[in-house]
């Protein structure tokens, strides 16, 4: 379920879309649906992993050194301090 979600979440963010996309790849393997939480659940997940893969393809040619974890100031969303005019 949740490479079906990743699948889905490669073209859009919008949950219903996702939760679709699950729904379609379990009928057409001609399972049971499972619980509404369930597909919402698995659908939060294949979100966190289309991301995932999109965030390692950007910085993969950033890094020459072949680290590709952001560096800690983008990890925690919190811009460097730019120091004012005149004050250095």
């Amino acid at each position: 379920m949740i490479d079906a979600a990743a699948e889905a979440a490669r073209d859009t963010d919008k949950g219903p879309v996702i939760a679709a996309g699950i729904i379609d790849a379990l009928r057409q393997a001609r399972s049971l649906l499972p619980a509404i939480s369930t597909i919402e659940h698995a659908s939060i997940a294949g979100r966190a992993r289309a991301r995932k893969h999109a965030a390692h393809a950007l910085l993969s040619g950033l890094r020459s050194d072949g680290n590709t974890s952001p560096s800690p100031a983008i990890s925690s969303g919190i811009a460097p301090r730019r120091q004012p005019a005149g004050n250095h």
